[in-house]
């Protein structure tokens, strides 16, 4: 065959398949999907994860399966996403630690937050407060200011383990406060309320739906919401701002992503699938009802964010100088 026949040959082939592209994201999807999450079942992302896969099955007419992949603080997950085909039948539950704070704190990470995926939609926020025993002495945060300011180094606090959200959020308010409280880290977010309930640690910074029920039940007093507006669930706690902490607003988020070379067709695709589904007046309830903030939004806009907040991030690893272990 001469030099331009198997040219022209090529030529073909390659416009068959750029033809193909449309086509086969028309026919998109024709089995399961599979979104990996970084986190064991019955949490905040399983939460927001789960009820936006049921709502999506019902949408496309195919399974939306969630798959529990922890471990490395949602980077287990998020490695195995990233090497995973990009055909839009495996997709991530992003998460702030696996695909942000860990950017800054992992310098050898086995896959690039920002190179290695493609963002599809901010899902939610995850509203947050910041709890003390009920039997402290501060009974709101300028108090409870006052009293780490009195006893540097004397109080300590909880954390879900290092590089988490709830790890930087509580170095960040050390950071704006410029406070001396003692990280104590602990095997998941759970664990560390079991240790602020029982007096190890005199503060904690989590999840408003992991803290409400202990809150409810006079275990825990919620000192101030994390956010930039009142939380529906806590409605009587005041912001930061509010507060008289300036400048200071930290909700952990989630949202989904695909593997880097998922066709852009697909991404299209899935971003105006999730964006219908996350408008549903009944997700949006149930998402509510757990203290998580429904968000939505197209590719664009999630890459954006996430690159601002690899950035945000950046600043408090380094002025905190947060080390892994």
């Amino acid at each position: 065959m001469s030099f331009t026949r198997r040219t022209a040959c090529g030529f073909t082939l390659l416009a068959t398949l750029l033809a193909a592209l449309p086509a086969f994201a028309q026919d998109y999807p024709n089995r399961p999907i599979r979104i990996i999450l970084g986190f064991a079942p019955g949490g905040g992302n399983d939460s927001f994860t789960r009820i936006v896969a049921t709502a999506l099955t019902e949408r496309i007419g195919h399974p939306v399966v969630v798959e529990n992949k922890p471990g490395g603080g949602g980077m287990v997950a998020a490695d195995f996403v990233a090497k995973a085909a990009p055909d839009g039948y495996t997709l991530l539950s992003a998460d702030i630690g696996a695909n942000a704070i860990a950017a800054s704190l992992y310098p050898r990470l086995p896959y690039d937050p920002q190179k290695d995926f493609v963002p599809i939609v901010q899902a939610v926020w995850i509203n947050c407060v910041l709890v003390v025993p009920a039997n402290s002495s501060a009974n709101n945060l300028q108090e409870f200011i006052a009293l780490a300011k009195q006893t540097p180094g004397k109080l300590n606090y909880a954390s879900a383990g290092i590089g988490g959200f709830s790890h930087l959020a509580a170095e960040m308010f050390k950071l704006s406060t410029q406070t001396d409280i003692v990280h104590v880290p602990y095997k998941g977010g759970a664990p560390g309320i079991a240790g602020l309930l029982g007096g190890e640690v005199q503060m904690m910074v989590t999840s408003v739906a992991a803290a409400r029920p202990h809150i409810a039940a006079g275990k825990l007093k919620a000192l101030v919401v994390t956010g930039v507006a009142r939380s529906t669930q806590l409605p009587d706690v005041p912001t930061f701002a509010e507060a008289g902490v300036q400048d200071l607003t930290t909700d952990s988020w989630g949202g989904f992503m695909a593997p880097r070379g998922t066709p852009p067709q697909i991404i299209t695709k899935l971003s105006a699938e999730l964006n219908r589904v996350l408008q549903d007046p009944d997700v949006k309830a149930a998402l509510t009802s757990m203290g998580l903030t429904s968000v939505g939004g197209g590719p664009e806009v999630f890459t954006r964010f996430v690159d601002s907040e690899i950035v945000r991030w950046r600043k408090v690893v380094r002025e905190a100088d947060v080390r892994p272990e």
